[in-house]
């Protein structure tokens, strides 16, 4: 407390420096506005008070996971040097990342150039197996089971 007012500090750091000089914090300025809270101090979605934590998951992620799977299983992409089940995992999290609404707009749209990169990448060995067997040198076909 300092000449009628009660300051709140972050740690002991500011602590010593407010009690070196308390009046420089006294006659600090305020913003009008506030900046927003970063999520590294804990900036939390509110979560609605009917549903519990697994209902509010399903609910807001249940639409946009179900998409991002139905996507990898149409397009069945595999990435070079990655197994298919890497492929997926990585696929899904660009596409969660490319459609969050709940993300800034220039961040959808550097995580959907991503994603687009990624499918055309994928889809070269589709493109090579498609080469091999008009050529009929396609390795796969002599191995029963792949």
């Amino acid at each position: 407390e300092y000449d009628g007012r009660i300051f709140w500090l972050r740690g002991a750091e500011e602590l010593e420096r407010f009690l070196e000089q308390p009046w420089v914090f006294a006659q600090a300025q305020l913003p009008a506005k506030l900046p927003p809270m970063s999520s590294a101090e804990g900036a939390r979605v509110p979560e609605p008070p009917d549903l519990p934590h697994i209902g509010y998951m399903e609910s807001l992620l249940g639409p946009l996971v179900t998409a991002a799977l139905c996507e990898v299983g149409d397009l069945r992409p595999k990435f070079p040097h990655l197994s298919p089940k890497e492929t997926a995992l990585k696929y899904v999290g660009l596409y969660l990342k490319a459609h969050n609404e709940r993300s800034p707009a220039h961040v959808r749209e550097f995580y959907a150039t991503k994603l687009a990169k990624f499918r055309e990448t994928c889809e070269v060995p589709q493109e090579l197996l498609a080469l091999a067997r008009e050529r009929g040198t396609d390795s796969r076909a002599a191995t029963p089971g792949l």
